[in-house]
């Protein structure tokens, strides 16, 4: 599925990691929605896939950007002999949802062990 033509989105080159000290950053991105629009954003290569219903960003909002880091090393608090099978994901968004946002994340992980 090809990202969305009308969400506006960029990388960034140099990320900023103010809020993720210890995290190893692979990139961020930044999708612009419209309120009263469904729309979904695949970020190929990542696994990542957000879908925002229509009707799920307050209507008195001309716009929202929701931020998007992506992070696969860092120093993650894991319970013990857990390992980490995906990437790790953060966003931000200015707003609450007013309904539920879809999230699809693809893993897959192959352990050897001796």
């Amino acid at each position: 599925t090809e990202p969305d033509p009308t969400i506006h989105s960029h990388s960034s080159a140099t990320p900023q990691q103010g809020y993720l000290r210890g995290v190893d950053v692979l990139e961020q991105d930044s999708i612009t929605v419209k309120p009263g629009e469904a729309r979904s954003f695949e970020w190929k290569g990542y696994g990542f896939r957000i879908h925002i219903p229509k009707g799920a960003l307050p209507t008195d909002l001309s716009e929202c950007t929701i931020h998007i880091t992506a992070s696969l090393s860092g120093q993650f608090q894991l319970p013990e002999g857990s390992e980490l099978v995906s990437g790790v994901y953060w966003l931000s968004c200015p707003v609450q949802f007013a309904k539920p946002v879809t999230l699809d994340i693809q893993h897959c992980v192959a352990i050897e062990r001796p």
